[in-house]
This record gives structure tokens, C-alpha cells and sequence, in this order.
């Protein structure tokens, strides 16, 4: 692969992740490219799938043939949510602000005081948001703010009171409104019934919710 062809590979590989929600699997992110190809009236021969995969990986920290020493971009994550389930995702998206629920200062003067806190992995919860593209999985619902779309994400087995884990499969994303039910154990958590699911959510953690917080 020459260096044109990488630069090519670039953009239409980012392109790709970027029409598929920033994160996704291999499969889509070729259907995705063949789509870029069509629209070019170009061929996309199988053959540039092996070529495609190689070069997400080629330009990912998470991969093993990252090459540092050449000052490759490092452009992709990868994350593995179970054993079947392997996805890829842009890496910009981790460093992009996101809006805040916070009152405007100037309108709602603070005290600075000194509290101990949990530090949550913020990392975990922005790439489960553009999984789920920011939608609900309880109601389904995505609301705005400031031109953004927003959602949250909630620890099922809560991290302070009951020292639940800061892990993916402890996470569920919802709006403010589910986000508060639960907090509240207004809500029981059934699979079934869930909007979407696309990582793995643990039984333990579930069961744990429905069992000591729902009421």
C-alpha cells in the first residue's frame, strides 16, 4: 500500500466511522465504504476489506502492530465489550466536550467547598453514548440540549453506596428522566423490554438493582 493509497484510506475510513455513529465493527465500516465507493461510481473490490482492517489497526494504539516509532496518527480505539463483541471507534470522539447540566455561574453564584468523590471512567460512558447514539435504552428517547443530543450513563450497582464497578457491563444509558427514576428505584430493569442493547449488561448487576434498589 503506497502512501497515496493510505491518505485515501484515511479519509474514507473516517468518513465511514463517522456516518456509522463514530463506532462500529468491521463489517460496517466496509458496507460503509463500499457506500462512499458507489456514490464515486468506483468499485469496491472484497480485497480492500483485508486493507481496510489493516489500516484501522495500523493506526490504533489499542492494536498490536501500532507502530510508535514511526509517529503513526493514532486515529482508532478498539474495545471489547464480551467475548463476541469487538468494536471500533474514532478516537476524537473521547475528546470531545460534551454539554453540561451546570446552572450558569454568573446567575447562580457557588461557595467552593471541599468534597471527597468518586472519579468515574468518563471514557467508558462517552463511548457506550455513541453506541447507543445518545438514545434511552429505557424510553427510547433522545433529547437536545444546545444543539447537542445528550443522554447519560448509569451505574446499575451504584459506585458509592453499594461500591459497585466502574465497568461497561455495569452501565446502562438513559435520558435525565429515566437516569432519575433509577436513582430513585422507580424503575425496574428488564432486558426484554429495553429499547436497544448493544453491549453486554451484567445479570449480577441487574438483579442486584431489581432486587435491593427497586421499590
Amino acid at each position: 500500500m503506497n502512501m497515496k493509497e493510505k491518505i485515501n484510506w484515511e479519509k474514507d475510513v473516517i468518513q465511514a466511522f463517522k456516518n456509522i455513529g463514530c463506532i462500529g465493527n468491521f463489517k460496517q465500516i466496509y458496507r460503509e465504504i463500499s457506500k462512499i465507493y458507489s456514490i464515486r461510481n468506483e468499485i469496491f473490490y472484497e480485497k480492500y476489506e483485508s486493507r481496510i482492517r489493516a489500516y484501522i489497526q495500523s493506526c490504533s494504539s489499542d492494536s498490536l502492530i501500532f507502530n510508535r516509532s514511526k509517529k503513526t496518527k493514532d486515529l482508532f480505539f478498539n474495545i471489547k465489550f464480551n467475548s463476541k463483541n469487538t468494536l471500533w471507534g474514532l478516537r476524537e470522539i473521547l475528546e470531545t466536550d460534551e454539554p453540561s447540566r451546570e446552572l450558569d455561574s454568573k446567575k447562580n453564584p457557588r461557595k467552593t467547598i471541599q468534597v471527597n468523590r468518586i472519579i468515574r471512567n468518563s471514557i467508558q460512558i462517552k463511548i457506550l453514548k455513541n453506541l447507543y447514539n445518545n438514545k434511552c435504552q429505557i424510553c427510547g428517547n433522545s433529547i437536545i440540549v444546545n444543539d447537542w443530543k445528550y443522554s447519560e450513563g448509569h451505574h446499575i450497582m451504584p459506585i458509592g453506596k453499594y461500591n459497585g464497578p466502574d465497568t461497561l457491563d455495569n452501565i446502562i444509558i438513559v435520558c435525565p428522566n429515566c437516569h432519575a427514576k433509577l436513582d430513585f428505584g422507580k424503575i425496574k430493569i428488564v432486558k426484554s423490554k429495553l429499547t436497544n442493547i448493544k453491549h453486554n449488561m451484567s445479570k449480577k448487576f441487574i438483579d442486584f438493582h431489581n432486587n435491593e434498589i427497586f421499590k
